[in-house]
């Protein structure tokens, strides 16, 4: 996968308007599969390039075992 992915998802969470993919509170199973997309693509998420995808990751990131469970 390539960083372009980043910019999908980055740009999919700024039209959300919301701090998860589910567009509700709390993480749901859009947020389980984009922990994986972000391992695949393997690269660190920039700030200043994805900023609202590094929010999102700085508390998936804190948070991964229980939305991956």
């Amino acid at each position: 996968m390539k960083l372009s992915k980043f910019d999908e998802l980055d740009a999919k969470l700024r039209d959300l308007g919301s701090m998860w993919f589910s567009g509700q509170q709390n993480p749901s199973a859009l947020d389980r599969d984009t922990l994986g997309v972000v391992a695949e693509v393997g690269a660190p998420v920039d700030p200043k390039v994805h900023p609202h995808l590094f929010g999102w990751y700085s508390l998936a990131s804190k948070f991964s075992d229980k939305i991956k469970s």
